[in-house]
């Protein structure tokens, strides 16, 4: 697989996670892919699938810009950023719930992939938390 095709398919991969899309991961992602980021740690395809159920109608108006970083060897990394409404309640990780207010939500973040044969078998991602609380209004 090309660098130019990594590239592409991390970037696809991230936009299908940013809009719930379950056709593209499956096609994107190994069965087994292990997923990282400070609100979410899955192992399977499945389980990344259900979590996504969990959240897919909290957030509208999704909109997500990525620029691949660097793709060398069998890994990719990809800067992003993402705007999004809350436009559904939405359970955090430590329980508290949050009704929509429509507030405006800009995440601006960092991907790793690393890929086995030309799809992606595990997923690392960084934002800052703090920042994405407080635009939910959960900082009170």
């Amino acid at each position: 697989m090309t660098v130019a095709r990594r590239a592409e398919l991390l970037t696809a991969a991230l936009r299908a996670l940013a809009t719930c899309d379950r056709d593209e991961l499956r096609r994107t992602l190994t069965p087994d892919v292990r997923v990282w980021s400070p609100e979410l740690a899955t192992t399977t395809r499945d389980e990344l699938i259900a979590a996504l159920d969990a959240r897919d109608e909290a957030f509208g108006e999704v909109s997500i810009d990525v620029r691949p970083l660097d793709v060398a060897g069998m890994q990719a990394c990809a800067e992003w950023t993402m705007s999004t409404r809350l436009v559904g309640s939405i359970e955090l990780a430590d329980g508290t719930v949050l009704e929509p207010n429509g507030s405006e939500i800009f995440l601006n973040g960092v991907s790793v992939a690393d890929f086995d044969g030309d799809t992606i078998a595990a997923l690392r991602q960084y934002w800052n938390v703090a920042s994405l609380y407080a635009q939910l209004g959960a900082d009170d």
